[in-house]
């Protein structure tokens, strides 16, 4: 079974009143759907606001999955795109990366053991690519981090930004671009 065909019947038992399905969904696509959130806003208080609203609006608008075609991952995606959207326009504040901050959620490695000098480039690393993705437009910003965080289609991605296929391939290409060169100036590449 394909992870889109386990997605929709997780969340069809859901629909039918298996609330241990949707439990599941949302421990299954924690991690990169808070790494797509996080990694548009920059925030992470602003980010487990814009999770948590996300999934109350899954389970209010749970309907409309079953008339679209495309993957559960791509539905939440957007959903998630337009939460955060609505909540910038309502708190009307710029939304920074705020360099003090602790959160290296989004792009840590996978638990594994390290020596602490490893660890602390790692970390630095981390902080390096966060500011780097910070510094890219908005739409770029959140193809990279669908591709490369979410793992979605170009296809998906297009339909989440209501674009075209070619348009996606454009930003991917712009913001991969922009990003070896600001990483080549930290000798990170």
């Amino acid at each position: 079974m394909s992870q889109r065909e386990k997605d929709y019947s997780l969340f069809k038992r859901y629909c039918e009143g298996d609330d241990s399905a949707l439990t599941t969904l949302v421990e299954e696509n924690r991690r990169p759907l808070f790494a797509y959130i996080y990694n548009m806003c920059g925030n992470y208080s602003l980010a487990e606001e814009v999770f948590q609203e996300t999934w109350f609006k899954v389970v209010k608008k749970r309907e409309y999955y079953f008339n679209k075609k495309g993957s559960f991952k791509g539905w939440v995606s957007r959903i998630a795109r337009n939460t955060f959207i609505d909540m910038s326009r309502k708190k009307k504040a710029l939304l920074i990366l705020d360099d003090d901050s602790e959160d290296s959620y989004v792009f840590e490695p996978e638990a594994h053991e390290q020596m602490p000098d490893e660890a602390a480039i790692s970390n630095e690393t981390i902080k390096i690519v966060q500011t780097a993705l910070q510094t890219l437009p908005e739409k770029q910003r959140e193809v990279f981090v669908m591709r490369m965080e979410k793992g979605l289609t170009f296809k998906e991605i297009a339909d989440i930004q209501e674009t075209s296929v070619n348009t996606v391939l454009a930003r991917m290409n712009y913001a991969t671009n922009k990003l070896k060169e600001k990483l080549e100036k930290e000798n990170l590449r």
